[in-house]
């Protein structure tokens, strides 16, 4: 990139401003030999200013390093009269003072942003080479390093935010001037000042701000190339980092290019490299990339067993994976299984509050959601919610993500209102502390939307699932899992407002997407047929409907077993098209059995409970048990005003003749 000059007044004037001494005349010569240049004129007028050199020896001196450097004035990115200039300054430092020199030669492999004076202060031992390490242990040197790199105008020193920074060029000419050795030297040395710098949990708030200002410095220097384990360290935070900062795809980025690289530096079975790689599985799987994340998760957990052992904290991380990795697969009974074989040795080798076992909590309790066992999964969320705002704070991402899972469980228990209150209340929290577009806040918001739904407020349940559906495709993408997810909320928003057409086209593309995406016998991928079912009935479709619930419950009965929220719903449903159909025998049937199934499962005043009793109460009426159906009706009535007060819209269809069609919104895998 070529630099704009200066007209030569220009160039003169700034010289005079710092050297009122020097002649126009002699100014004139000086912005000649320095191309009129801005930077190389700033720099003169600085050094003319700091020397006092006489100018005549100071043009002599530009004009020989002009001669020295013109074999690089070729480059489009090398202007030489700046370079010149810049070289007079460094060889002054190092006459001066060599390791003021060899700090900038540091910093230069770093980015040409603000470096925090934080990352020299570390009283770590670096052996970078034992006259910096000595200056390194020595404030009053440090301070006159920095003094005398600023004096020479080589960079600038911002005292309120306690930075330093280099221009590009600076570092350009720096770097040129040094060997491929010393290069290597001083790079390394930018590593070990870098990671003498981490703040180390990754997932603080409060450490956000210094990862921040490593970052661009971490990708400048290359880190991941670096052979000290510190160093690789920081590298694996950064990853962590830009998870919890909500950069899905950026962390995805990185870890990828970390893994790629230390695969050609380190042993297999190294532990570095294993954490690294299961950052990437992690952020795989959170993006929808299952069949990579499992692949990897299995890999790193026989390596770990073979290496550590069955209960070492990184061999149960790898397990906590796996499980859940089984639980996006919708083999929810081995997630669980796996889960609780994790949690339960981390529990006695760790104790309850160790920040692993809290982990292996949250992972156990999604599963046993995953699973329908919706009390086990509140009790279990509790317990981790209080420990984890315990040990981590009230608005930690960790924190606040186990949070979104105890209303879950609450909403999924049954408890459709005091689950609607705490969400509102959550998703406050967690868009105060996160921002409005963070992962963990998209998920409240998806959260919320049902919740709000599920209590009756369906006009704001619809307004904040699209907002949300439309921020999760742009962030994350439409096949994102959450993206899909959000989009089969909305399209059971779409029904309850009417709108048949648009509910049936996002549900039709919920199911294709679910089909691609996880397998055409995913219990989710069914899930999504029977959606797509109620809508085709609501709209005359009724051999349609009847064959993908019909498809769904076969598949749901099989992988999940008879008594499974989700194949309780999908039956509650298929009883509708068999009564749609005119079969209210079949349809009585299959609701009594659903029903007494739900009862035992979720409580016999579950919202979904009675639903089906409802739809049962009608079943009983159209095959001419008027009475009994009628009392039946009247006690579901009342019971669903106790549970979801008297106002909620399921009243009001029940008392105006409708079937209750019964929805499972997915969970996140």
């Amino acid at each position: 990139m070529k630099i704009g000059v200066f007209e030569r007044a220009e160039s003169i004037a700034l010289l005079l401003k710092r050297n009122p001494e020097m002649s126009v005349e002699d100014a004139g010569r000086l912005a000649e030999v320095l191309d009129d240049l801005p930077l190389a004129i700033g720099q003169a007028a600085s050094w003319l200013a700091t020397t006092e050199m006489p100018v005549a020896q100071y043009m002599n001196l530009l004009t020989r390093k002009r001669r020295e450097l013109g074999e690089l004035a070729h480059r489009e990115d090398y202007e030489v009269a700046v370079a010149a200039a810049w070289t007079v300054a460094l060889e002054r430092l190092d006459q001066e003072n060599p390791v003021a020199l060899q700090l900038l030669q540091a910093c230069s492999f770093m980015a040409p942003e603000p470096i925090s004076l934080e990352l020299f202060l570390t009283p770590r031992n670096f052996n970078i080479s034992p006259e910096m390490d000595a200056t390194l242990q020595n404030p009053s040197r440090l301070n006159l390093a920095f003094r005398q790199i600023e004096r020479y105008g080589l960079a600038r020193t911002d005292y309120r935010e306690q930075t330093i920074q280099l221009h590009r060029l600076v570092r350009n000419v720096v770097i040129d001037q040094l060997s491929a050795d010393d290069q290597e030297e001083m790079r390394h040395a930018a590593h070990l000042l870098l990671a003498g710098g981490n703040p180390g949990n990754a997932g603080g708030a409060a450490q956000w701000p210094r990862f921040h200002a490593l970052l661009p410095h971490v990708f400048a220097s290359n880190i991941i190339d670096c052979e000290d384990e510190w160093a690789r360290q920081l590298a694996i935070d950064i990853v962590g980092f830009l998870f919890f900062l909500g950069d899905q795809r950026g962390c995805r980025e990185y870890a990828l290019k970390v893994v790629d690289r230390w695969r050609t530096m380190l042993a297999p079975e190294d532990p570095q490299i294993l954490k690294a790689a299961r950052w990437l599985a992690f952020v795989e799987r959170q993006l929808g990339n299952f069949a990579a994340a499992a692949a990897i998760n299995a890999d790193c957990l026989e390596k770990l067993r073979a290496s550590v052992g069955h209960d070492d904290e990184e061999t149960l991380d790898a397990m906590i994976l796996v499980a859940d990795d089984r639980r996006a697969a919708g083999d929810f009974a081995g997630a669980v299984r796996l889960g609780s074989e994790a949690y339960e040795i981390s529990n006695r080798v760790f104790g309850p509050d160790y920040p692993h076992t809290l982990t292996t909590a949250h992972s156990l309790g999604a599963s046993l959601r995953a699973a329908g066992d919706f009390r086990t999964a509140l009790q279990q969320d509790m317990d981790t919610v209080r420990r984890r705002v315990a040990v981590l704070g009230p608005d930690h991402p960790l924190s606040l993500l186990t949070q979104n899972g105890l209303t879950l469980d609450l909403r999924e228990y049954g408890e459709y209102i005091e689950a609607h209150k705490q969400q509102e209340l959550l998703y406050e929290r967690t868009h105060r502390a996160l921002g409005p577009s963070h992962p963990i806040t998209l998920l409240a918001a998806r959260n919320l939307a049902v919740a709000r739904r599920r209590a009756g407020d369906q006009t704001a349940a619809r307004k904040l699932a699209k907002e949300t559906m439309d921020v999760l495709r742009t962030m994350s993408g439409e096949l994102s899992p959450e993206a899909i997810a959000c989009a089969l909320d909305y399209a059971v928003d779409l029904r309850e407002n009417d709108q048949l057409d648009d509910a049936k086209e996002l549900a039709e593309q919920t199911w294709h997407e679910y089909r691609d995406k996880l397998r055409p016998d995913h219990p989710y991928t069914l899930y999504a047929r029977t959606n797509l079912g109620i809508v085709l009935r609501l709209l005359g479709e009724a051999d349609a409907a009847r064959d993908h619930d019909s498809a769904a419950y076969a598949g749901l009965r099989e992988s999940l077993g008879p008594d499974h929220v989700l194949t309780l719903t999908c039956a509650t449903n298929l009883a509708s098209d068999l009564a749609a159909a005119g079969d209210h025998a079949a349809a009585l049937d299959l609701d009594a059995d659903t029903m007494t199934r739900s009862e035992r499962m979720l409580g016999p005043e579950h919202p979904s409970t009675l639903a089906c009793s409802l739809n049962y109460a009608f079943d009983l009426i159209g095959v001419g048990r008027a009475e009994e159906g009628n009392q039946r009706f009247n006690a579901v009535v009342d019971a669903y005003r106790r549970v979801l007060g008297r106002e909620h819209p399921a009243i009001a269809a029940a008392l105006a003749g409708e079937r209750a069609n019964c929805d499972v919104d997915p969970m996140p895998l």
